[in-house]
């Protein structure tokens, strides 16, 4: 009959111990899902002069979107921390506006940078839609007249 009071004290400890002491590093742990699950674009018939691109996240982010002006125009954002990427490194699109989408994956920082390259032709206005139920960031580029 000592046994029962035993193996009763023994299931406790156990159970306080893993509710108290967090596992080992790497122990348990999911696989990183990547940051940005994928992306679309959207072209406009040529003469809206106006194109989008979604990037649907694995959770609610919302980046600050950042522009470069001159011969290569092109917009960017960064995620940090991130584990993985989900995006292709680069994919050419048939955009009047927009003509590729680029990501990088900065393993030592963490951090990954994603980067539209835009036509030179044009001076843009940019507007962000994000959906928190989405986990959707859409921009959409539009020439300036």
């Amino acid at each position: 009959m000592r046994t029962i009071p035993g193996i009763c004290t023994l299931f406790c400890f156990v159970v306080l111990l893993h509710a108290f002491v967090p596992p080992a590093p790497g122990f348990c742990e999911d696989v990183p899902r990547p940051a940005v699950q994928s992306y679309s674009f959207h072209p406009l018939p040529d003469y809206a002069r106006m194109e989008t691109v979604c990037f649907h996240f694995s959770q609610a982010r919302l980046p600050q979107v950042s522009s470069l002006e001159g011969d290569r125009p092109r917009l960017y954002f960064d995620l940090h921390p991130v584990h993985a990427n989900g995006l292709q490194a680069q994919k050419k699109v048939k955009g009047t506006l927009v003509h590729s989408i680029r990501s990088f994956l900065h393993r030592d920082e963490k951090r990954l940078r994603v980067v539209i390259d835009l036509s030179p032709d044009f001076n843009y206005l940019v507007e962000k839609r994000f959906s928190e139920l989405d986990t959707k960031l859409c921009l959409i580029i539009q020439a300036e007249e």
